[in-house]
């Protein structure tokens, strides 16, 4: 039950971050700073009764929201939660809170010891929208507080206004329905000040609605409103929970992410975490060492002064996304979003429905430590998760979790390690963009392979059902109104009978669960069981989304009467960039141009997000135009050192450089004044300073209508022609998976013409000579792994291989000790000694006869993995010996994840 908390005391901490004023019904209403923690603040109660509820109103997810909030928990013990019940914040020494209530939490209950827990920054994207937030003016009885109302949406032509209320019947208490009713009562006094318009309140939950209805009235309403409930939950349905969307960007950034992590680990703080489940035990290590590091820098000062932690922010996403890998293959899940509160929350949805946060549990992890017992580690999440939300599916085959990367082979960039695809050089991978209308150019190939199947391998045949199937149902699911979902064939058959004669196949292995159907994508591109006439997978999808696609977008605002509706807008970009396939037809000692030397004080800005989004642009990134605002002076002559600076550009990529140069233009000459209009302060303040950061910053309405964005970006010198700023426009890379986040579209991909306006630098022609010394005078920082022939032809097969290895070689070392000792004591057997691996000795005596020091002696070289840890500098010595000298194949995990080749061997004369 909830208790009332003492009045007097925090109505003096609001105080002291906003104007307090009297509401009616003796209610008080703080007002905040423009954008600063929310729209207004509602403190229900009084000094007789105490505080019953405070009240954050349309909440602006800042730091000053933070501390504001963590200081009314650590000093009076309240728990935050959204009345939607997306999470729960309590103090990680506060008691239960009731069951009904926990179970009802999307994220669950957080337990917090430092602010930054609060919504931490960073760990999910915000929700981009466009539209207008509609406000009526009303005079508000409080001269310190608001004089508008504001609401979600308005239907512009009928003068009718809606606003949404996601409170659920668990969150409904005396407190909370008192602030409820003060915001009715605000909506009804707006309204009657503005007759002429009709309010509608949206509430998902019937039963909150008829909570608030039969709480006790402040005042009387003299406006009319209507309350609007969703018919199936009135029929008792129950209420939609927020839904979780698979998101292959997600698969693959998350998946880098969690290699960067192994690699930082290793090199930070000598942790090797094995990849998969075996590296559960040496991830919790990382967390507890990072958990004694955050402990010692706090000191003595209180939890509350903890100010924002770009290196713990950093490590509790990498930590997240290792975390949630060993979710998605050791547990078995996807990745995906969840959205609440106006931000996509990653999320890995195990195959049994649980939604897992491991970037929540990761950050959690670090900054609350765990018990004597294990309670909190790592460890004993996984415990659970294995005991209570493991797949029926053997770990081996599982389709569903690794649906992205069978599309990403269609496209071009993986294959398979087992017979390819069949005519692969016909597949159209240009026309690929998972559109309705491309499976069309796909059902042109599948039946120029069906003409062939009868001379065709099985298991080549096999690899089509599965990449082409894959491609089909992800079209399918994105191209849906309603969500669809991914199944395995044992996860589906736990719980709906298999029918008879029913058995698992490649036309079954994996389902995609519709609202009302389990269709068969894999079965559907089967050629080989076509019969004689090919079908069509185009005709399949549409009987599948029947009365489920969504309705075309319609245009932005309503036109006047007779006027002709515009065109449809062209991109204005006149050249197209595969940007993944650019960077995938890039030789092994070509990729050293896409790496990037970020500057030593990056780690502590905001801009080390956007490096860190590097590898997501360069895999799916749009090319767009963007136009100078201003730039550090040193990038505009010849040098090394490279700089930040500030664009605009049209995240749709229909502006031209023309217009993007008039609203640059007009956003400089905003450098240095103090502008009325809000929009206009908020970038001459940004410009002025030349230290902050802006990430998708709205140009002014003042200076464009167009939805420009403002971003700050890194300049790489080795990413343009001339290595310098030339002209004031330059093509970049954008991506929906990391809004706010620009790159410039390295140089070499530019159109030849535009290059040459630029200005080209030739660069001297690579010397294939002899490979460069290394230098064994610094620290090694840097993990290769090295392995003999075979080793499988794609990189996706590659490195999944040397995980196996990785794992084979962690099992080996982790043995047990044998007897009974041993196992109270938890002491782990000695590895047999094996005898070293005669290419990997002669390979590591060379190196190091000719180099002492080149890189910190194995401890074990007779297995099938040699790990070495060498210095940067020494890194292409290292590679270049191994794949020319010794056939070997060199495994780099850096922000590309490079896989050195063997090269072929040099005729001696």
């Amino acid at each position: 039950m909830p208790v009332a908390l003492p009045y007097e005391a925090i109505l003096d901490l609001l105080q002291g971050h906003g104007a307090a004023g009297p509401m009616e019904g003796g209610d008080t209403e703080i007002a905040f700073p423009p954008d600063q923690i929310a729209h207004y603040g509602l403190l229900a109660g009084d000094a007789a009764r105490g505080a019953q509820c405070i009240a954050f109103v349309r909440p602006v997810f800042g730091d000053a929201l933070r501390r504001l909030v963590f200081e009314l928990m650590s000093r009076f013990g309240a728990t935050v939660f959204d009345d939607a019940l997306g999470c729960a914040y309590v103090m990680e020494e506060a008691a239960e809170l009731p069951p009904a209530f926990a179970t009802v939490c999307v994220a669950g209950v957080q337990r917090i010891s430092s602010p930054q827990q609060l919504w931490p920054a960073g760990l999910s994207v915000p929700i981009e929208t466009d539209r207008q937030v509609p406000a009526l003016i009303y005079p508000n009885p409080n001269p310190q507080g608001v004089k508008y109302v504001m609401f979600d949406r308005i239907e512009p032509t009928e003068r009718h206004l809606h606003m949404d209320f996601g409170t659920r019947a668990a969150a409904c208490n005396p407190g909370t329905l008192r602030a409820l009713r003060q915001v009715l009562l605000k909506v009804d006094r707006a309204q009657v000040a503005n007759p002429e318009f009709a309010v509608s309140f949206h509430f998902t939950d019937a039963e909150a609605n008829l909570l608030l209805l039969e709480s006790p009235k402040i005042a009387e309403a003299h406006g009319r409103a209507t309350m609007v409930v969703p018919g199936e939950v009135m029929l008792g349905a129950p209420v939609a929970e927020p839904a979780f969307v698979m998101d292959a960007d997600w698969f693959f950034s998350n998946r880098q992410k969690a290699a960067e992590c192994r690699k930082e680990a290793q090199a930070a703080h000598g942790i090797t975490i094995a990849p998969g489940l075996a590296g559960v035990a040496a991830l919790d290590q990382l967390l507890e060492r990072l958990h004694q590091a955050h402990l010692a820098q706090r000191g003595a000062h209180p939890a509350a002064q903890d100010g924002f932690d770009a290196n713990l922010q950093h490590w509790a996403s990498q930590a997240g996304a290792c975390l949630g890998e060993i979710i998605r293959s050791g547990v078995g899940g996807q990745w995906g979003a969840v959205p609440l509160m106006e931000h996509r929350h990653p999320v890995v949805r195990t195959h049994t429905g649980r939604n897992c946060w491991p970037k929540l549990a990761a950050l959690n992890r670090i900054m609350n430590g765990s018990t004597a017992g294990g309670q909190g580690s790592i460890a004993a999440y996984m415990g659970e998760l294995l005991r209570n939300a493991r797949s029926a599916t053997p770990r081996n085959a599982d389709i569903a979790a690794d649906i992205p990367a069978l599309c990403h082979i269609l496209l071009g960039h993986g294959q398979f390690g087992n017979g390819g695809l069949p005519l692969q050089a016909q597949i159209p991978v240009a026309r690929l963009d998972f559109s309705l209308d491309s499976l069309k150019p796909l059902d042109t190939w599948l039946a120029a392979v069906h003409a062939q199947h009868a001379d065709l391998e099985r298991q080549v045949l096999s690899n089509l059902c599965l990449a082409a199937g894959a491609y089909l149902g992800e079209t399918v699911r994105r191209n849906a109104k309603r969500h669809w979902n991914w199944c395995n064939y044992e996860d589906f058959h736990a719980t709906h009978p298999a029918a008879p004669g029913a058995s698992k196949s490649v036309n079954n292995c994996v389902l995609l669960i519709g609202p009302e159907i389990a269709a068969l994508p894999m079965q559907t591109c089967n050629v080989g069981a076509w019969g004689e006439k090919p079908h069509s997978v185009h005709a399949h999808a549409l009987q599948w989304l029947a009365g489920d696609q969504p309705e075309p977008a319609s245009v932005g605002g309503a036109l006047e009467a007779g006027a002709a509706a515009p065109a449809a807008a062209a991109p204005a970009f006149d050249f197209q960039v595969d940007i993944a396939a650019r960077v995938a037809e890039l030789k092994p000692l070509e990729h050293d141009y896409l790496k990037i030397a970020a500057p030593p004080w990056i780690r502590t800005d905001p801009l080390q997000n956007l490096v860190d989004s590097y590898p997501t642009l360069l895999r799916q990134g749009r090319v767009v135009w963007a136009h100078l605002v201003q730039a550090n002076n040193v990038l505009f002559q010849p040098g090394a050192g490279d700089a930040p600076a500030e664009v605009v550009y049209d995240p749709r990529g229909l502006c031209q450089p023309d217009e993007l140069a008039a609203a640059a233009q007009g956003m400089f000459k905003l450098k240095g004044t103090r502008p009325n209009d809000a929009e206009e302060a908020r970038v001459a303040e940004h410009l002025t300073a030349e230290i902050s950061r802006a990430f998708a910053m709205p140009v002014p309405q003042s200076l464009s209508s167009r939805g420009l964005l403002a971003s700050t970006l890194l300049i790489f010198r080795k990413h343009l022609p001339n290595r310098r700023l030339s002209l004031g426009h330059f093509p970049v890379l954008i991506s929906d998976a990391c809004p706010g986040c620009v790159m410039i579209l390295p140089g070499r991909w530019w159109p030849r013409a535009f290059a040459e306006e630029w200005g080209i630098e030739e660069e001297k022609p690579a010397q294939p000579a002899a490979v460069s010394p290394p230098n064994v005078r610094v620290a090694k920082d840097q993990l290769l792994h090295v392995i003999k022939p075979p080793v499988p032809a794609d990189d996706e097969g590659a490195w999944e291989y040397l995980d196996t290895l990785l794992e084979e070689e962690e099992a080996r070392r982790l043995v047990p000790a044998k007897g009974m000792l041993g196992k109270l004591l938890g002491r782990k057997a000695e590895p047999e000694e094996r005898a070293p691996d005669p290419v990997f000795a002669k390979y590591l005596g060379q190196m190091t006869q000719a180099y002492p020091g080149v890189c910190n002696p194995p401890e074990d070289i007779g297995g099938r993995v040699l790990t070495l840890l060498v210095a940067s500098a020494s890194v292409n010595y290292v590679v270049e010996t191994a794949r020319r000298e010794f056939g070997l194949t060199v495994f780099d995990s850096n922000h590309m994840n490079i896989v050195y080749r063997p090269a072929p061997k040099q005729k001696r004369n």
